[in-house]
């Protein structure tokens, strides 16, 4: 996701950790991939993905729900078997 909002550029950031055993998407805001304002997890030992919101940046529905659609379609990682 990459999106200009208001005056502002969303975007979006994938990537696993290792130490709490899982994937995570995150939001940035205006470049700033230091200090997501969101993050979804997906935990590979419980199955269950989660939300967490982080400082007090206001983020628009539109772009929350864009955020929403892309952690659903980007997580749990798929594997492929031939």
């Amino acid at each position: 996701m990459d999106i200009e909002h208001s005056g502002h550029r969303y975007q979006t950031y994938r990537g696993s950790d290792v130490q709490r055993d899982g994937m995570s998407l995150e939001l940035v805001v205006d470049g700033r991939p230091e200090a997501p304002v969101i993050e979804a997890f997906f935990s590979d030992a419980t199955g269950a993905c989660s939300i967490q919101t982080f400082g007090h940046t206001s983020i628009p529905l539109e772009i929350l729900r864009e955020f929403m659609d892309e952690a659903k379609r980007s997580l749990p990682p798929v594997s492929q078997t031939s």
